[in-house]
């Protein structure tokens, strides 16, 4: 077996692991998510009847959030998973907070949690040439590992060959390629690229990712305390 196909295999066997934490994670910290539960209000007779539920669990996720006055990246995991636990409500953030949390009361300390983007490229139809960029902000969060802390947000060719995304809201671990064609189905409805043959001008939507600042050296003192703090992500 050649050394590119053991790496191959290795990383499928690590993406597994970290599945399994995540897979463990939702399973003791289960949440209603305001987001997903407004994409379900795609007709007038579900907004009329349910938009007021739904804009009230928005409501609680708004003040958990608030309640955090830390800008410390452990603060902010443990009041995460502690509104979890009591109000079983959380978008991607407070998702990201959990994976976060499984990671390190496992003994995993190079999680990061990032945003994804998408490059929206406006090219001439005939020549290819760039025309426009934009930039397009998710606010959807999740959690890496293996990041190349070298590497350039712009070219995600740089992020390191075993990256892993640890998506704990839309429920996957995956390799960068394979996370970035779940992004496009669940943010973009599958479109790449959109053409508009009447102005010569096609749009081509390029994922990449983006840091959150939320980030510090941690110690055996820390891990020990979310380990203390949170036993049931311990797997």
């Amino acid at each position: 077996m050649g050394i590119q196909k053991v790496l191959a295999l290795t990383l499928r066997r690590e993406i597994a692991q970290m599945d399994k934490l995540v897979r463990n994670s939702n399973l003791k910290f289960p949440r209603i998510s305001p987001y997903k539960a407004s994409m379900r209000l795609n007709t007038p007779q579900k907004q009329e009847m349910f938009s007021q539920y739904v804009q009230r669990i928005g409501d609680v996720v708004d003040k958990q959030r608030q309640e955090v006055c830390s800008f410390d990246i452990l603060d902010i995991i443990k009041s995460d998973i502690k509104g979890l636990k009591k109000n079983h409500y959380g978008d991607c953030g407070e998702s990201s907070s959990l994976t976060m949390g499984a990671l390190l009361a496992n003994g995993y300390k190079d999680g990061k949690i990032m945003q994804l983007m998408f490059d929206a490229e406006v090219r001439d139809m005939t020549t290819h040439e760039l025309l426009d960029k934009r930039v397009l902000d998710t606010t959807h969060q999740f959690v890496v590992r293996h990041y190349n802390e070298a590497a350039d947000f712009y070219n995600p060719k740089t992020y390191g060959k075993n990256l892993i995304v640890m998506d704990a809201w839309g429920g996957f671990c995956a390799n960068m390629q394979e996370a970035f064609k779940k992004y496009y189905e669940l943010f973009m409805n599958g479109m790449r690229k959109y053409q508009q043959p009447e102005h010569n001008i096609e749009i081509i939507y390029k994922p990449r990712f983006a840091a959150t600042n939320a980030e510090r050296l941690i110690t055996p003192e820390d891990i020990e305390n979310i380990r203390k703090l949170f036993p049931e992500l311990i797997v």
